[in-house]
């Protein structure tokens, strides 16, 4: 069983993440040719709808690791599919590297979930995702 301060690491990631975002959402719709701003519009918008569920599936892992498990997926899938349509080059490059870390870190929910001495991957991969949204929240700023 991953450690509560894995868990509580993965909400607050989440949490921080919708937060360092939510300030670009004052930006119209993207258009052909994107800015930074549209960009960060973009991935705000979908990691706070994503990162949503997530509280909520992480309370009940002890008991039900497979709300967990689906529920960084979802994430990852969503904010995939926001950053492969990301057209302005800073945010392109740093939405890729978080959507490989996405993965990395739902595969070490998934692990963790099954193999509870597989917990440090899954602190360290939360580690990453807290410095890749950091990271967009600072371009984004």
């Amino acid at each position: 069983m991953p450690s509560r301060r894995s868990i509580t690491t993965l909400v607050v990631i989440a949490s921080a993440a919708a937060l360092l975002l939510s300030g670009c959402s004052a930006v119209k719709a993207v258009t052909d040719v994107q800015t930074k701003a549209q960009a960060c519009v973009s991935i705000a918008k979908t990691t706070q709808k994503a990162a949503s569920g997530i509280p909520q599936a992480f309370s009940t892992f002890s008991t039900d690791p497979s709300a967990a498990e689906a529920a960084m997926q979802k994430f990852h899938d969503e904010f995939a599919a926001t950053a492969a349509n990301v057209k302005n080059p800073t945010i392109k490059k740093l939405a890729d590297r978080t959507t490989t870390d996405l993965q990395t870190l739902s595969d070490a929910v998934t692990a963790a979930a099954s193999d509870p001495t597989k917990a440090d991957a899954l602190q360290t991969a939360a580690s990453t995702m807290q410095d890749d949204f950091t990271s967009i929240g600072k371009a984004c700023s």
